[in-house]
């Protein structure tokens, strides 16, 4: 008997014609059914025909340009199994992307999350596999990472896997948001389980427009990120009543680093006394031994370093794809 889908792969889509036959290929191609839905949202390049020569191999959702929340939500809205992933047009699975899911649907936690093997335009494989979760990592220690870090670890939207039923109440009041995976990255370890699987499941395609990455030092890009992260956890207090946790998260490590980069990026020295609470709260959080002594070393190099030398591990450190290679440079390790 042929095994049904647990869940349902929604491709966001605007004007990634280059790369979407690509991300539609590799849900079909998976070894478990998954039911696929595309919403294009508004594209004007050759995209709607690339969805249209499916034909009901896929559900289309063809709409005039909102957003990609607005968009994901359209998608979310056709949704009718217990769990929903959202994959950007940009990336593709692995063929055992869904085998290896379903498995971990089988405690029924709120989120699975898995690592994400970054690849180039032309889909040749970066040295770049990222996050690095600790062993066992899960609600728990996501929990406390919020706490002591701002965020927990976790991967980009098309690394993530949410029980539907915990993106209900994201129909409004994320107006702030471009992404649907923001406050539901806080929300899934108060809700239930998180299970993190060590494993690259998903390819995530680097080609410069990536809205996750950040390959300048922007004052504004910095600033819009402390915007986004403070709005988020609003977002969590009002949805969770976990208005405790979003206060500590408010002065946590990841908004401590970016205000070291806010001055880096205004040419000013991070003051001593920032650069020791950002290692203190490194320290205090789930990152293993090795990023924990390697991002230290880059956080005092950004207090004792000229201008030039800063601002060049300040960039480094904003990319997830470059990470693995600032690591290396310091200390030799991933």
């Amino acid at each position: 008997m042929e095994r049904t889908a647990e869940f349902t792969t929604v491709i966001n889509n605007y004007n990634y014609a280059d790369y979407l036959r690509d991300a539609i290929e590799s849900v079909l191609a998976q070894t478990e059914p998954v039911r696929l839905i595309v919403v294009d949202d508004g594209s004007t390049d050759h995209s709607r025909e690339i969805i249209a020569s499916y034909g009901d191999r896929l559900t289309p959702v063809l709409r005039e340009n909102g957003g990609q929340v607005s968009a994901c939500l359209a998608g979310l809205e056709r949704v009718d199994t217990p769990y929903v992933h959202f994959l950007d047009a940009d990336d593709r699975l692995l063929p055992d992307f869904a085998a290896k899911i379903r498995a971990a649907l089988a405690s029924s936690p709120t989120k699975v999350q898995c690592r994400m093997q970054s690849i180039d335009a032309g889909g040749a494989r970066l040295p770049s596999v990222f996050p690095s979760f600790p062993d066992g990592y899960d609600s728990a220690a996501m929990l406390h990472d919020i706490a002591v870090w701002s965020v927990p670890i976790s991967p980009p939207t098309s690394g993530n896997v949410f029980a539907t039923a915990l993106l209900a109440g994201l129909q409004s009041g994320y107006d702030y948001e471009n992404a649907i995976d923001g406050v539901p990255l806080f929300l899934a370890p108060e809700m239930g389980e998180v299970v993190s699987i060590d494993e690259a499941l998903v390819e995530y395609r680097v080609h410069g427009k990536n809205k996750h990455q950040q390959h300048k030092l922007s004052i504004e890009g910095i600033e819009r990120e402390m915007t986004r992260t403070r709005n988020r956890l609003v977002h969590f207090a009002d949805l969770s009543g976990r208005v405790d946790l979003a206060k500590q998260a408010e002065t946590g490590g990841q908004m401590l680093e970016w205000e070291m980069l806010a001055n880096v990026a205004r040419g000013k020295r991070p003051s001593l006394s920032l650069v020791l609470s950002y290692i203190r709260a490194l320290t205090a959080s789930s990152q293993n031994a090795k990023r924990k002594l390697a991002f230290s070393a880059w956080a005092l190099a950004l207090f004792s370093l000229p201008d030039a030398k800063r601002r060049e591990l300040a960039v480094s450190r904003q990319s997830s794809v470059n990470r693995s290679a600032l690591l290396k440079r310091l200390f030799g390790s991933r």
